[in-house]
């Protein structure tokens, strides 16, 4: 039987570019959902696009329809999909990450363990449960950062200035409630916080050899009340020496926490010290980051995971950027504002020159909450050009367009 069928295991958010692909190149694509608990957050970004099957197949549905030489590639379309992937990848016998190490690309405790027994730089990190919440022995940090063990995005998390703030917000904790990958928060992690520019590297591992598909920067600001909201995302270039202290500490992280086969999405911190993972994922990254990365990099990041699911040879080398980008995400700093009319905001986008796409996350006449974190960002916009400095100048046309083509209900 011919190896034509890819699963694509909670095909949500950037999970969803796969199966349209994949689909015109002749392969039968068919989704399956992780879990039963999968939340709303992610389910309303599933299209169905590119996909045989109009229902979700449970992981259970795909074991039992399904021969193991009809299957040719399992891919994770999302971070709450990674463990169910690296079991059907070893059912089906097909390439895939060890699902015995699966625990290590998913939970954020076991993540930084493993970077400390390699000898690797990691964050100093403690557990607490509702049954255990002694912090006593910490340390005195400048700061602490509380989250949960296996959430996404910034969900739960919460920075403390000082141990006296740290047992205040425990005590908020609603222990037991699913988090927005639809898992239970009975364990948070407590770690030392730590201060540097943010940075996220996105790699491709071919049977454990990793190329970098892209590197970005962060930029933060505080707004609202809160010190860390996201304004912007800048594409840098892997191929650049500058950046190559970063580029070996990753492929080392990504080594070390079993990552075998498939893409690799990496948020680290440059500290005082030299840079420091946070946490990585065995998945794309998210948002609309791979549609800019096309048009940014040679050998970008969803082409060559594509190639790597399709059985295409990999080009050998890291991705090179072609183009100056920027992801800007969009804040909100008005107390009931609104957005009138989506339509003539993207007329005023369009008319800017460096405007490419965007996305605005909430409907018409619908309330935006205070931008605090990604999880309330009101929209996201990317920017190439050629020329850098007119990029950083439509960055802020963007920002005034976004301001004034919203109301302030009063």
């Amino acid at each position: 039987m011919k190896r034509r069928n890819i699963l694509i295991v909670d095909p949500f958010s950037t999970g969803s570019f796969y199966a349209p692909i994949l689909s015109k190149q002749g392969f039968d694509c068919y989704s399956i959902c992780s879990s039963e608990h999968i939340t709303a957050y992610y389910l309303n970004s599933y299209t169905g696009d590119g996909f045989i099957n109009k229902k979700m197949l449970s992981p259970e549905d795909a074991v039992s329809n399904f021969n193991k030489d009809s299957i040719f590639s399992i891919i994770s379309g999302s971070e709450t999909g990674i463990a169910v992937s690296d079991k059907l990848s070893k059912e089906f016998g097909v390439y895939g990450n060890d699902p015995d190490t699966s625990f290590l690309r998913r939970d954020k405790y076991f993540m930084q363990k493993k970077l400390k027994e390699e000898n690797l730089s990691y964050i100093n990190t403690e557990v607490i449960s509702r049954y255990n919440y002694d912090i006593s022995h910490l340390p005195d940090y400048n700061g602490y950062v509380i989250k949960p063990c296996n959430s996404a995005g910034t969900d739960g998390v919460i920075f403390c200035k000082s141990k006296l703030d740290l047992k205040e917000n425990i005590k908020n904790i609603l222990w037991g409630e699913r988090n927005i990958t639809g898992e239970l928060n009975d364990n948070y992690l407590i770690q030392e916080f730590i201060f540097g520019d943010e940075y996220v590297v996105d790699m491709i591992s071919d049977k454990g050899k990793t190329y970098v598909s892209s590197l970005c920067k962060y930029s933060k600001g505080k707004y609202n009340g809160f010190n860390f909201v996201y304004e912007s995302l800048e594409i840098l270039d892997p191929s650049d020496s500058r950046f190559d202290f970063i580029i070996s500490y990753s492929l080392q992280c990504a080594n070390a926490l079993g990552f075998y086969f498939g893409p690799i999405h990496m948020e680290l911190i440059l500290s005082n010290k030299g840079p420091v993972m946070i946490e990585a994922g065995a998945r794309l990254h998210g948002g609309i980051a791979p549609l800019i990365f096309e048009k940014c990099y040679e050998n970008d990041l969803l082409n060559t995971a594509i190639s790597l699911y399709s059985g295409l040879n990999l080009s050998n080398k890291h991705s090179k950027k072609i183009k100056h980008g920027k992801i800007v995400f969009l804040i909100n700093e008005n107390d009931k504002a609104i957005i009138i009319n989506k339509d003539e905001l993207f007329s005023q986008f369009n008319k800017v020159e460096s405007f490419s796409l965007g996305k605005i996350l909430y409907k018409e006449g619908e309330y935006l909450p205070l931008t605090k974190d990604l999880l309330t960002c009101p929209g996201i916009i990317c920017l190439i050009n050629d020329n850098l400095n007119d990029l950083i100048h439509d960055e802020a046309i963007i920002r005034e367009i976004f301001n004034n083509k919203t109301a302030r209900i009063v």
